[in-house]
C-alpha cells in the first residue's frame, strides 16, 4: 500500500483512548451523555418564544423612521390646528361686538390659514401612518403564514383549517384595525393629543372654571363611550343574521338543478323565511340601539353646554372671563366630549388587539415545528429570495435562529463528517497505531493531508 507523503503542511490529530471500567458494558459507560435529561433540561430551560412580540412590531416599525417622524409631525401640526380654532372663534366674536379692537380681515386670514392646512396635515398624517402599518401588517402576516406551513403535521390534526385561516384573517385583522380604524380625527392618538392640549388650555384660560368642566365633560363621555361599546354586539348579531340570509341564498341558487331534482323548493323557502323573520326583530333591535347611541351622545353635549352657560354666565357677569373665553369653552366641549369617547373605543381595540396577539401566540407559541423543514426552508429562500421579491418577506429577521440553531449544528456537523468520509475515501487519509480500545491505552495518529 503507498504510503501518503508527508510535508510540514501535514496536520496530526492525536486521540488518546482510555480503558473502559470494570465489568461495564463496553458500549454504554457513566461518562456518556445522557441525551434525555439534557433534552429535557433544554425544554424546561428554554420557554417558547412567541410569534408576534411587541419587540418585533417595533423593529418593523423603525424601518420606516422618516416615515413615521413625518407623521408625528403633521400629528402635532394636526392638533395644534384644531386647538387654536376655538380660540379664535372666540376671538371673532369679540371683535364683531367691539370688545377686541382687532381688525376683521386679520382674524379671517388667520382663521383661514387654519381652515386650509389642518386638512392638509391630517391627509399627509393618514397616508403616511397607513402606509407604514400595511407595511408591517404585509410582515406579519409572512410570519404568522410561514410560523403555520413550519408546523409538524400532527398540528394540523390538532386545529382545523377554518381556525388557522382565523388567524391570518380576523385576528390579524384585528390587529390592523388598531391603526386603519383609529387614524381619523377623534380616534387614536389624534384623540389623545386632543384630550390632553384641550385640558391644558382649560386650565390656562380659567384655572377656576377647568376642574369642574373638565371633569363633567371626561366623566360623562367615558360613560357615553363605554355605553356605545356595551351595544356593539348587537350590531355584528345583525350583520351574523344578514350573512346566514346570504349564505342560504347562495346554496339555493348555486344548488338550483339539485333542489328541483329533489323537489326541495318549499325546503328552502321555510329556511328562507326563517332567517328573514329572525332579521326582522334584530334590525328593530338595532334601530333601537342606534337611536339610544344618539340620544347619549346629545345628553352629554347638552349637560356640558349646560354646565358651562351656567358657570361661564356668571363669570362673564361678574367680569372674571370675557364673551370671547366663554365662546372658546363651547367649541373645546365639543372638541373634548368627542376625543374622550374615540379614546375610549381605541382602548376598546386595543384590547382586542391584545386578544388577538395571545391567541397568535397560544396556537403557534406552544408547537413544535419540523427542525428539518425550517432549516431546509431557510436555505431555500437565502438562495433564490435575492431575485424573488415574494420570498423576500419571508426572511427570518432572527426569529427562527434559535429555534434552528440546534439544526444548523446538526447540519454544520453533517457536513463536516461528509468532507471527512469524503478525503478518507480518496485515500488521503492514513492511520497509525490503531488497537484494540479495551486494552492498554494507546495513541491514535491521524494524518490528514
Amino acid at each position: 500500500m503507498k504510503q501518503p507523503r508527508r510535508t510540514a503542511e501535514n496536520i496530526f490529530i492525536c486521540l488518546k483512548y482510555e480503558d473502559p471500567p470494570v465489568n461495564s458494558d463496553p458500549n454504554i459507560s457513566e461518562n456518556d451523555p445522557k441525551i434525555d435529561e439534557f433534552s429535557s433540561t433544554e425544554t424546561t430551560q428554554s420557554p417558547p418564544r412567541s410569534t408576534i412580540t411587541w419587540g418585533l412590531v417595533f423593529s418593523l416599525l423603525l424601518k420606516h423612521k422618516l416615515q413615521l417622524a413625518v407623521s408625528v409631525a403633521t400629528l402635532i401640526g394636526c392638533t395644534a390646528s384644531t386647538l387654536t380654532m376655538p380660540i379664535l372663534s372666540g376671538q371673532f366674536f369679540e371683535v364683531i361686538i367691539g370688545t377686541r379692537p382687532d381688525p376683521l380681515w386679520k382674524l379671517l386670514s388667520k382663521v383661514a390659514v387654519l381652515y386650509t392646512l389642518e386638512p392638509i396635515f391630517t391627509v399627509i398624517f393618514v397616508t403616511n401612518l397607513t402606509n407604514v402599518w400595511e407595511k408591517v401588517m404585509t410582515k406579519l402576516r409572512a410570519i404568522v403564514f410561514k410560523q403555520i406551513l413550519i408546523q409538524k403535521v400532527e398540528f394540523f390534526d390538532r386545529y382545523k383549517v377554518g381556525e388557522l385561516t382565523g388567524l391570518l384573517t380576523s385576528d390579524l385583522g384585528s390587529i390592523k384595525d388598531v391603526v386603519s380604524e383609529n387614524i381619523s380625527r377623534d380616534r387614536g392618538f389624534r384623540a389623545l393629543s386632543e384630550v390632553v392640549g384641550t385640558t391644558c388650555i382649560l386650565f390656562i384660560l380659567s384655572p377656576q372654571l377647568a376642574p369642574i368642566l373638565g371633569l363633567l365633560i371626561i366623566s360623562v363621555s367615558i360613560f357615553a363611550a363605554i355605553y356605545k361599546r356595551s351595544t356593539i354586539p348587537v350590531f355584528k348579531a345583525h350583520g351574523m343574521v344578514q350573512a346566514s340570509i346570504s349564505d342560504c341564498v347562495a346554496e339555493t341558487f348555486s344548488a338550483i338543478r339539485t333542489v328541483r331534482s329533489f323537489g326541495g323548493e318549499k325546503r328552502q323557502m321555510s329556511m328562507f323565511g326563517n332567517q328573514i323573520l329572525a332579521y326582522q326583530p334584530s334590525g328593530m333591535k338595532l334601530g333601537t340601539f342606534k337611536s339610544a347611541n344618539e340620544a347619549v351622545t346629545r345628553i352629554v353635549i347638552y349637560v356640558s353646554l349646560l354646565t358651562l352657560y351656567c358657570l361661564g354666565g356668571n363669570k362673564v357677569k361678574a367680569g372674571e372671563l370675557s364673551a370671547g373665553t366663554v365662546a372658546a369653552f363651547i367649541g373645546y366641549t365639543f372638541t373634548l366630549t368627542f376625543s374622550v369617547q374615540g379614546l375610549v373605543n381605541t382602548f376598546g381595540d386595543l384590547r382586542g388587539t391584545f386578544a388577538a396577539i395571545e391567541r397568535i401566540n397560544s396556537v403557534l407559541s406552544g408547537t413544535d415545528i419540523d427542525g428539518s423543514l425550517a432549516y431546509g426552508l431557510e436555505r431555500e429562500l437565502n438562495k433564490r429570495e435575492a431575485s424573488d421579491e415574494n420570498l423576500k418577506l419571508f426572511d427570518n429577521e432572527g426569529f427562527l435562529e434559535e429555534k434552528l440553531a440546534p439544526n444548523k449544528h446538526f447540519m454544520s456537523a453533517l457536513k463536516l463528517a461528509k468532507v471527512g468520509c469524503t478525503v478518507a475515501w480518496s485515500g488521503d487519509i492514513c492511520l497509525e497505531g490503531i488497537f484494540d480500545p479495551f486494552h492498554k491505552s494507546r495513541n491514535m495518529q491521524s494524518c490528514i493531508t
